[in-house]
């Protein structure tokens, strides 16, 4: 009997428990809450201070900037901290200029705002973990600087935000131009100028300025001052209607005194529908420079009240999407109101799911002074998953709808369906109690149930959880205002004596309040007070406190509270509700409403640390040294353990440890030196003589440097010579204890080449008055002067000098010839002696004769298709000149137009020139002008190029031809020979190359002892021709009996006074020459 009843309860048991777990499992699945959470703290809009974790977690993993596309992307890991929709979310990336955080308060209080983006990435599912890579376009005109970056993640309405950030910061570059962290303030006749980052309230029939004072932006001051425009554009948008954009405008900033200060402003004005029925606006303040390109950017709450009704969903909560038939909806929409109080609105709540599921519930709903709770626990028709859930609020009296509110609740999931599975445990239960209550009453243990079902409910009634009451909290400006205060960066354990830090964030937000709420945050770890300001564009701001720990453990933390309050109500003295009846609209009011208190507790430690004796020289001794430095110590933190017995000998490393105290309660460090041992190394006079002069050493160089040596450490095994050009010495530094050092040096050959005259070497004729521009005296070797040549040569005189190349010798000279005895003079020379039909008179100041006189008769000046012709004589030497001057006829023109004539390119071409000279195809007078084609094609070997020079009613038919390449035998031409030492050039560097054919290549003039080659093509057989120029003629240092009258170099010297010496100039050769009187 009694194996069966304990069968029966095994049966029942197991059964029961089945059911159970079952049903345990898909709820612990499915409805996981944060609600007990100690991360962080939250006044909420009840006035109660309760647990609190962001709604989404952000943290940055990697960022980058790529600066060819302007796009800095931030990967981030994302988290639904919550149970429910996550919908519409929004991220803001925003950059702060600057090169360091504060070590201690408003984290970015060193940073100046540069530029912020805000975009949508869609939506979070219950308990969802996601990785994204979020970016932004950063502007160019950005100063190049350090740039921290920080990340906000909200949903649009901003019920939630929290955010991350970098604590080192990154370069950007950019081109300049973009202004930062510019102060902002609203200024209207009721209130005067705003506190900071605070917005402003005004009735219809006010216009309020947005002023910024030049005093307080110094970078607007110095960009006026310049005197470049400054423009600005405006984006104002309804935050009570989805962020729907109600007016846009631009314009150029005023400038004029504004409370006291000299301010530039631009004015607001309700100036359109949108704005004439009022509510809360974001005003975005755009600056823009003179390129029309935005350098700044300032958001600003605006309030524009008078009485009417304004109400705005601030969120729809819904943990589930899945009901039964008849089953009431679970769904709570808060509300904030400005003006509402009494009024009713009605709320249309909207619901599609599966199986073409649609349904509309109508909840009206008669509203609170600020803000409302709307519950819709409606029954469902039937069964169904939802989809999409769409809510839209009226006003019951003029139908106007207030604000609309669109969720997508389409996922795979099945969340907050713990209820349907609640038949599974009850059943499970009621399995379970049966079996344990008949096996009792078998075995007689029945008042043991009853224990159990009284220690049940007692637990039951003694879990129940308690809540901290906070001081009445009163709404304000239409909205009821709620702080989050949570630790945003753990601290880190410092060393004992160092400083830990804690980040913590501070959201203070109130849904439509206009003029803001101050809040303070107290670091009670010896830090300073930390203000700030909560009506802001990005409601949530990170503090850092630190505190010194000493001991271990220490207590670091931080104390929030509101302290100032700029709403339309607040008293005359400081009160711990946040608002008062009495209040002057845009005054902050001292209030004392506490948020709550975070604290740590952080551990230090005390780890060994080396100390002098291996830090000196970072722990490397010199080999010459032999000792302990005085006064070092083995261990500046901890014990010191295994320490060495003596001073290291060259070559060796000692070990020792410091030991942390006490020990197991923080990390050790081991310790060592090293005396370096001698090594041997190569001196000054190796390869490595200098620091800044590669080796070997130059030819010119010919003994050690002064003061040099063959080894810097060590004993050289030789001393060699200072090395020949072209060779090298070696030698081997050895070292003691150590390494020897293997050495050489080495010396330039002297390089290949020759000496050679430059382009200033030649004859000029009388009317040349200068070298070349950019000629030079030698192209091979130094240029040493025999008379004064940097003087260009008088007429009929010679300047001579000479070019050394290590010793080699090329005489050069520049002779100017005499000017001739007889010339034409300029009316020869005027359009080359042909004067047009039109011309009548010879040239004003025109000369019959530029040398000799004119001989014989005075010519007329010519007829129409006439020449004159005249002589130029000289009596001295009895030379003539003959000159002529022609006329042309007329031509097509009519009268008063010029004659149109082919230019200078229309002639015929060599075959060997390749592409037109310089010239012209048309002319009119002097005046050339294009052809048609434009441009000719340069004719081909063998053919013609024709073109027509049109201008008026004159024309000419033009050709220019190329001939062809001659038929025959290719052979060289007169550059073809051996050139002597002397020579610098081709003997026809124009037309040697070939007698006939073609030269395949015009080759350099060969350097000495070289051979240039090339080809004369012919069209028959080709020849190769060869030019060599010797190392023997004029400057290899024999006098040739060709040379005794030309080469003055070889033969000065050889007793023999040849044409090109005389007694000034050589002497030895022409003494004997000199006729004494």
């Amino acid at each position: 009997m009694k194996l069966k009843n304990l069968n029966f309860l095994k049966t029942v048991v197991l059964l029961g428990m089945f059911v159970f777990f079952g049903f345990v499992s898909v709820i612990s699945a499915e409805d996981i809450s944060f609600e007990n959470s100690n991360d962080g703290i939250q006044l909420n809009q009840d006035g109660n201070t309760v647990p609190f974790m962001p709604s989404a977690s952000v943290s940055i993993k990697k960022i980058n900037f790529d600066e060819a596309t302007r796009r800095l992307n931030v990967q981030v890991d994302l988290k639904n901290n919550t149970t429910n929709f996550l919908d519409d979310l929004e991220y803001t990336i925003e950059i702060m200029k600057g090169d360091t955080l504060v070590e201690n308060g408003y984290l970015f209080g060193n940073t100046e705002h540069t530029y912020r983006e805000t975009k949508s990435f869609g939506k979070l599912a219950p308990n969802e973990e996601s990785n994204k890579i979020f970016f932004i376009t950063i502007p160019k005109n950005i100063e190049t600087a350090n740039y921290f970056v920080q990340i906000f993640i909200n949903d649009k309405n901003l019920k939630f935000q929290n955010v991350d950030y970098i604590e080192e910061p990154m370069l950007l570059k950019g081109v300049g131009g973009r202004l930062s962290g510019l102060k902002v303030y609203f200024f209207s006749d009721n209130t005067g100028k705003s506190f900071p980052s605070a917005g402003l309230s005004t009735r219809l029939e006010e216009s309020p300025k947005l002023m910024v004072p030049l005093d307080e932006n110094k970078s607007v001051d110095e960009y006026l001052k310049s005197g470049r425009k400054l423009d600005y554009r405006l984006v104002i948008t309804d935050t009570m209607s989805d962020k729907k954009v109600v007016f846009t405008g631009e314009g150029s900033f005023q400038r004029g005194i504004l409370a006291d200060q000299d301010s530039i402003f631009a004015q607001l004005s309700p100036s359109n529908d949108d704005l004439k029925r009022g509510g809360s606006f974001d005003v975005a303040l755009s600056f823009v420079d003179d390129k029309g390109e935005e350098i700044f950017k300032k958001n600003v709450r605006w309030l524009i009240e008078y009485g009417q009704l304004m109400t705005r969903i601030l969120s729809v909560d819904s943990g589930k999407n899945l009901y039964k038939k008849g089953e009431g909806l679970d769904v709570t929409v808060e509300t904030a109101s400005f003006n509402g109080k009494g009024k009713t609105i009605v709320a249309e709540l909207s619901l599609v799911g599966g199986w073409w599921f649609e349904e509309t519930f109508v909840k009206e709903v008669v509203m609170d002074e600020y803000e409302t709770k709307i519950i819709f626990d409606n029954p469902v028709s039937k069964r169904v998953k939802l989809k999409e859930m769409n809510l839209v609020v009226k006003d019951k009296e003029t139908g106007k709808i207030l604000d609309t509110y669109n969720m997508d609740v389409n996922y795979f999931g099945i969340y907050g369906s713990g209820n349907y599975y609640f038949a599974y445990a009850f059943f499970g239960i009621l399995f379970l109690l049966v079996g344990i209550f008949f096996y009792l009453e078998k075995t007689k243990k029945l008042g043991f149930l009853v224990i159990l079902v009284l220690f049940g409910i007692t637990g039951t009634f003694l879990t129940n959880y308690q809540k901290t009451e906070a001081v009445d909290v009163c709404a304000c400006a239409a909205g009821m205002p709620t702080s989050q205060f949570w630790v945003s960066k753990e601290p880190v354990v410092p060393t004992c004596g160092g400083t830990a830090y804690m980040d913590v964030s501070l959201r203070v937000y109130c849904s439509t309040c206009i003029n803001g709420l101050e809040s303070t945050v107290t670091n009670n770890a010896g830090g300073s007070l930390v203000t700030e300001y909560g009506h802001i564009t990005d409601q949530t701001i990170v503090h850092r406190v630190t505190k010194t720990i000493s001991t271990s453990p220490t207590t670091i933390s931080a104390t929030a509270k509101l302290t100032r309050n700029g709403c339309h109500c607040c008293s005359s003295t400081v009160t711990t509700n946040l608002c008062a009846p009495g209040s002057v609209n845009g005054a902050y009011c001292p209030i004392n409403v506490a948020i709550g208190t975070l604290s740590r507790s952080v551990s230090c430690n005390l780890p060994g640390d080396c100390s002098t004796k291996p830090l000196y020289r970072d722990g490397s001794y010199l080999s010459t040294e032999t000792a302990w430095p005085a006064g070092s110590t083995w261990c500046r933190l901890g014990t010191s353990s295994g320490t060495p017995a003596a001073f290291p000998t060259p070559g060796q490393t000692v070990w020792w440890s410091c030991l942390p105290i006490p020990q197991g309660t923080g990390l050790g460090d081991t310790c060592s030196a090293t005396r370096a041992a001698i090594n041997g190394a190569c001196g000054n006079r190796a390869n490595s003589y200098s620091p800044t002069v590669a080796p070997p050493y130059p030819v010119t160089t010919t003994a050690w440097p002064a003061g040099s040596a063959y080894c810097a450490s060590g004993n050289n095994t030789t001393s060699p010579a200072f090395p020949a050009t072209g060779s090298s010495v070696s030698w081997i530094c050895q070292g003691t204890g150590g390494t020897n050092a293997s050495c050489s040096a080495s010396r330039d050959a002297i390089p290949y080449g020759s000496a050679v005259c430059g382009d200033k070497d030649g004859t000029y004729s009388y009317s040349t008055t200068a070298y070349p521009v950019g000629s030079a005296w030698c192209d091979g070797g130094t240029e040493t002067t025999f008379s004064p040549s940097a003087k260009f040569p008088d007429q009929g005189e010679m300047v001579t000098w000479k070019c050394d190349y290590y010793g080699a010798i090329a005489n050069c000279s520049a002779y100017r010839e005499l000017p001739p005895a007889v010339g034409c003079g300029t009316r020869n020379s005027y359009r080359s002696g042909t004067y047009l039909s039109t011309e009548t008179t010879w040239p004003v100041s025109s000369t019959w004769c530029q040398f000799g006189e004119l001989s014989g008769a005075t010519p007329s000046f010519p007829s129409w298709n006439d020449a004159v012709s005249w002589n130029c004589y000289d009596s001295g030497t009895g030379q003539t000149a003959v000159c002529q001057a022609m006329r042309n006829g007329p031509g097509e023109c009519s009268a008063g137009t010029c004659d149109v004539n082919c230019g200078t390119l229309a002639r015929a071409f060599s075959y060997e020139t390749t592409a037109w000279p310089a010239g012209n195809w048309c002319l009119i007078e002097t005046t050339a002008f294009n052809p048609d084609p434009n441009p000719v094609t340069f004719p081909t070997r063998g053919g013609i190029s024709a073109w027509l020079c049109e201008m008026g009613l004159g024309s000419a038919s033009c050709s220019a031809s190329r001939s062809a390449i001659p038929t025959g035998i290719g052979n060289c031409g007169a550059n073809e020979r051996d050139y002597e030492l002397e020579e610098t050039a081709w003997e026809n560097p124009t037309s040697g190359w070939c007698t006939s054919g073609l030269a395949d290549s015009n080759p350099s003039f060969p350097a000495i002892g070289n051979t240039a080659t090339w080809i004369c093509q012919g069209t028959i057989s080709n020849d190769t021709c060869n030019a060599t120029h010797t190392t023997a003629g004029c400057g290899d240092g024999v006098c040739a009996l060709d040379e005794r009258d030309s080469c003055f170099a070889d033969c000065c010297g050889n007793l023999s006074c040849g044409l090109n010496e005389n007694f000034l100039n050589c002497p030895v050769d022409c003494l004997l020459n000199v006729i004494e009187f």
